[in-house]
């Protein structure tokens, strides 16, 4: 992470946050859309959807991590969580709402190792409710050694396509990195 949040999530934020729709709840409270970021890293990403006025629940098995996401995120630190992604409480929320509208993916599955990957998918599925969305860059790149982890394009929608269904996908060149 460059310390700052990723450029291409806050320039996709405006059309994302218009294509998501609130759940529906006898609640008189008002809802917000319930964000993901797991592997959250320094919090930079959290901040960026929390300060959009997403629900954010940041995750990250690193204590050291969360110590360092806590002061970036600030006002919002209450949404960091230190827990493993595969065996969170978390996906309901106060009103009975199962799952999260969006789940942006940046830095967990570079960092897993390879055997972990068909857990990811099938885990961020159960994350995902109906009608919502994965965001994610992903660091492409055959080269067997990490991590991070490079995934194959082929093998990333393999993984994806039981799942979700691919909307937009752009590559980045290396100068355009977002890590």
């Amino acid at each position: 992470e460059r310390g700052s949040a990723s450029p291409y999530l806050r320039n996709a934020l405006p059309t994302l946050l218009g294509s998501l729709v609130l759940p529906q709840t006898q609640s008189a409270s008002p809802t917000r859309l319930r964000a993901l970021v797991p592997g959250c890293g320094s919090g930079h990403d959290a901040r960026l959807l929390a300060e959009a006025g997403l629900d954010v629940l940041a995750i990250d098995y690193a204590p050291g991590a969360i110590e360092l996401a806590r002061p970036v995120l600030g006002p919002y630190a209450d949404c960091l969580k230190q827990a493993d992604f595969f065996d969170f409480a978390g996906a309901i929320d106060q009103h009975d709402q199962t799952g999260f509208a969006l789940q942006f993916e940046r830095a967990l599955l570079c960092a897993l190792p390879r055997r972990e990957w068909p857990r990811w998918a099938t885990r961020s599925a159960e994350l995902v409710r109906s009608a919502g969305v994965l965001v994610g860059l992903f660091y492409i790149d055959d080269n067997l050694r990490g991590p991070p982890f490079g995934i194959d394009i082929r093998l990333l929608h393999a993984l994806l396509a039981p799942h979700f269904v691919l909307e937009q996908s752009m590559a980045l060149q290396a100068h355009e990195s977002p890590a």
